[in-house]
């Protein structure tokens, strides 16, 4: 039997430096509940535990989203993900910093305009390492895409992405992928710049949503979903897995997920 691999990130409550940093949003936080005398704490005199847990599942570690994130309408991931088992292509990919002068990179585009210094996941790239992979497989059968960024240090899981800023994809990368996949699940804080003038181009692309409309459109993808803040050890290898997303039912566009995988052999 296959062994199964969790790719979603542990989230120590206990330890606030051993969690993900994004923006100003706070730690999760996880605490007794009190009430009159009594406390939810077997250590503080109480009769068993019981705590408050507060958390804000885009910033706080590994979550699942779907199109509700950049739309008006209530639009709830699990109303959406309504089959959180299929099948996913596992693949690594390089990140290149951005340089004006630099024609390689310079054929692809993002909105806001790039700047030098951004860190950008190319369809170059993508297009390098996917098809030889659809060459050999039944590529209808493939739903998902779980990318790996490099360099792919331990340090991802407890990052402070306020001080160093993640990469994320190109347009023309994120079109790309949108064309060919249902799920994206990255080891990033998201597809998008983490200061983009408030545009998401990559969550629109990517839910066939026109930028800055928040009506959702008759076309807009509305069933696809996007994981991010997982992370993928070097020893899983790139190939065909089955994913199982697990997910609490809350009634909200994002909520923390835990994602394992299971190599099949395709």
């Amino acid at each position: 039997m296959s062994q199964m691999f969790c790719i979603g990130l542990e989230l120590n409550f206990a330890n606030s430096k051993e969690q993900i940093t994004m923006y100003d949003v706070p730690p999760a936080t996880s605490k007794p509940y009190q009430s009159g005398n009594w406390i939810g704490s077997t250590e503080q005199g109480g009769s068993c535990n019981f705590r408050t847990v507060q958390i804000t599942p885009h910033c706080n570690g590994t979550h699942t989203e779907s199109i509700g994130h950049i739309v008006n309408d209530k639009i709830f991931l699990p109303h959406v993900l309504k089959s959180p088992v299929f099948n996913s292509l596992l693949i690594t990919i390089p990140c290149h910093l951005y340089e004006t002068n630099d024609n390689f990179i310079a054929k692809e585009n993002y909105l806001p305009l790039l700047e030098n210094g951004d860190q950008l996941l190319l369809k170059l790239d993508l297009e390098k390492i996917i098809e030889p992979q659809f060459n050999g497989i039944k590529k209808n059968k493939i739903e998902g895409i779980i990318i790996r960024t490099l360099p792919n240090s331990e340090e991802k899981k407890i990052q402070n992405y306020h001080l160093n800023f993640a990469p994320f994809f190109s347009n023309d990368a994120m079109l790309y992928l949108t064309h060919l996949f249902k799920h994206i699940i990255v080891d990033l804080p998201s597809i998008d710049k983490a200061y983009d003038e408030g545009l998401l181009s990559n969550h629109h692309i990517f839910w066939n949503q026109p930028i800055k409309e928040y009506t959702l459109q008759p076309n807009a993808f509305i069933e696809k979903t996007i994981t991010e803040l997982v992370y993928i050890p070097d020893e899983i290898t790139d190939g065909v897995y089955e994913t199982i997303i697990g997910f609490p039912l809350w009634k909200e566009e994002a909520v923390p997920s835990s994602v394992w995988i299971k190599p099949i052999d395709f």
